[in-house]
């Protein structure tokens, strides 16, 4: 099993019981490592065992720390200055929550406001989708139109 497969599951997600447990054993093995290494310095007589305790500390301990948030680091496939790109789901979940959020706002005394803002994360929703979920961003996006028109009618 490899560790992508022990942290992700089939559609990419992470699994957090499992992701927790590692973080959680980091943490634990930065300690520990932290507590060894201190201990090199009741070795104040014997200097080559001094510098193995440290070097064996730093390599059994901190080294799979750092591989492991290396490798991390490198599961992270979105580059900066690079347009971020949504899958369906993503797509789905983003303008089911600009829907819910509109809704909501509506109940608030900055309606005009929050709808604004949503209005402009819903366009930019949209301009980024292809394909189906064009369409279904375009549709929120039309949503919150009417909405933002009808809470500046209301609000005059």
């Amino acid at each position: 099993m490899s560790l992508r497969t022990f942290l992700f599951d089939e559609r990419g997600k992470p699994r957090r019981t499992r992701v927790i447990a590692v973080v959680a054993t980091g943490i634990g093995l930065a300690i520990g490592g932290a507590a060894l290494a201190g201990m090199a310095a009741t070795m104040s007589g014997h200097p080559n065992l001094q510098a193995t305790w440290v070097l064996l500390t730093v390599v059994l301990l901190k080294l799979p720390i750092g591989l492991l948030a290396w490798w991390l680091i490198v599961q992270n496939k979105e580059l900066p200055g690079n347009p971020v790109v949504w899958d369906e789901e993503e797509t789905r979940e983003i303008l089911q929550y600009i829907r819910t959020q509109a809704q909501d706002a509506l109940t608030q005394p900055d309606a005009a406001s929050r709808l604004e803002y949503l209005r402009k994360e819903a366009w930019h929703v949209a301009d980024r989708s292809s394909g189906a979920m064009k369409s279904d961003a375009v549709a929120v996006a039309l949503e919150v139109d009417r909405l933002v028109a009808r809470s500046g009618r209301r609000l005059v």
